[in-house]
């Protein structure tokens, strides 16, 4: 009897374990359901809080059209606005017109977007939450590769810690740097929605961080490339590679088309290059071999600053009026173009040196325009500035270096022009410099010619 109710104990304890492992086993099963794993997790830091709101709301709401049921694709915003403040959303479909209705994840109120934490804190939230084959990061807002990205214009008593709101690309740097080593994550792709950031400074800056850079190295005006179309293919296909993703971006940047004031269909007033990052370091190693030679070539014959000239102007034409200048100051050069301009002068050395850089750029690039009249890479922002990051590829490649021999040269060109200009005035009695004594004589020679004449007349009558 004892042995049978022992018997009986047994089973019910037995059962009692195994319906607990099952329920157990379920409760997992749901979890690995809500973690199953992304081929792509998007995340996109808007920068809201200033004159972009209105356009970057109805951006979103745009990508609340499409259907992310499929959870093969993961869209998670940070999204800082005029308004309501700081909000991170897991964007979903929503039909309801002019409004944000995704899922919050997150209500932060207000922020400074410009602050490095608040970018860290939400790529770590969000490469920890929605784990994926592929990440990307985008940065919406407005750009520069002198001073950054943003602003966070908001004037509360969150800005007093940092009153510019600006993210800048030391910043950017350290922040990508703590991403990854806190999560073991290296971005697939990083795209900036902003002008002027398709510079190979700023992808200097990136490169340990990011495996592929999409970006302008001009000026945006209002459009976005992180739209619908670009989510949609995805979607269809979310297997894409990141290197045929950014083919898609590139190639969906050209074929927009927008309706200027009289109703006539224009190109793109934006366009985007794509370039793999792992290239880079070869990149300043081919620039700086080259700068070396074009300043060599300098030191020997300074007058070579006027067929360099041509060149740097030959690569700067596509910048538009945005562009700095290029003379003795700043540069906005598309180094392609310039590498292949070098190639009409008349030094092996140079033009060997060229050609190497030129090789290099175009197994970089993994997309751009292919049309004239376009940025054919990104392009080199050169400038004498107080910006560590951009000093740091200047004094790399050499190009301070150069900049300072070309401006030497230009004094020496100029000081072999000013004697010739002397001696003409010298032969011209310096009477057009000094007019006072051009005028008098003429006043002189009319009083003489006047006196003259009435002596002519009176002798005429006599």
């Amino acid at each position: 009897m004892i042995k049978k109710i022992g018997s009986v104990l047994l089973a019910l304890i037995l059962t009692t374990i195994l319906s607990f492992s099952g329920l157990i086993s379920t409760v997992e099963a749901e979890e690995n359901v809500n973690a199953k794993i992304a081929d792509w997790t998007f995340m996109l830091y808007a920068f809201g809080d200033n004159n972009l709101c209105a356009f970057t709301v109805e951006k979103l709401d745009e990508l609340e059209l499409l259907d992310y049921s499929s959870g093969r694709v993961k869209i998670i915003c940070f999204f800082d606005d005029l308004q309501s403040g700081a909000k991170i959303y897991e964007i979903v479909q929503d039909d309801t017109p002019s409004t944000i209705n995704s899922k919050v994840l997150k209500d932060l109120g207000e922020v400074n977007m410009g602050d490095p934490d608040v970018l860290l804190d939400f790529l770590t939230f969000s490469g920890s939450n929605f784990p994926a084959a592929h990440y990307g990061l985008i940065i919406l807002g407005h750009g520069n590769p002198t001073w950054g990205l943003g602003p966070d214009e908001h004037l509360g008593s969150i800005m007093a810690k940092k009153s510019s709101g600006i993210l800048t690309l030391g910043e950017l740097k350290i922040t990508l740097k703590a991403f990854k080593t806190g999560t073991d994550i290296t971005l697939d792709i990083i795209g900036f929605d902003a002008c002027l950031m398709g510079t190979f400074e700023v992808a200097s800056v990136l490169k340990d961080y990011a495996n592929i850079m999409i970006a302008s190295p001009t000026v945006m005006h209002t459009e976005t490339w992180a739209d619908v179309h670009i989510f949609l293919s995805l979607l269809k296909d979310p297997a894409k590679s990141p290197e045929d993703f950014a083919k898609k971006v590139v190639e969906d940047s050209l074929i927009q088309m927008i309706i200027d004031e009289e109703g006539y269909w224009q190109p793109p007033t934006r366009y985007l290059i794509a370039v793999d990052l792992s290239y880079i370091p070869e990149i300043i190693d081919a620039f700086s071999r080259l700068n070396s030679a074009l300043i060599s070539q300098l030191q020997a014959s300074p007058e070579s600053a006027l067929d360099f000239d041509k060149a740097v102007m030959e690569s700067n034409k596509f910048a538009g009026i945005h562009s700095p200048q290029c003379h003795l100051g700043l540069w906005t050069l598309d180094i392609l173009v310039f590498a292949k301009s070098l190639q009409a002068l008349d030094c092996s050395e140079i033009k060997d040196k060229a050609d190497k850089l030129r090789e290099v750029l175009e197994r970089a690039t993994i997309a751009e325009p292919g049309k004239a009249n376009y940025f054919r890479s990104f392009s080199v922002y050169a400038s004498d500035t107080s910006v560590d990051c951009i000093n740091d590829f200047n004094t790399k490649t050499k190009t301070n270096e150069y900049l300072k021999e070309y401006r030497i040269a230009m004094e020496k060109i100029k000081s072999k022009e000013e004697p010739s200009e002397k001696s003409f005035r010298d032969k011209a009695g310096n009477w057009f410099e000094k007019w006072w004594l051009t005028a008098l004589i003429a006043i002189s020679a009319l009083i003489i010619a006047g006196f003259i004449f009435k002596k002519a007349q009176f002798f005429k009558k006599s």
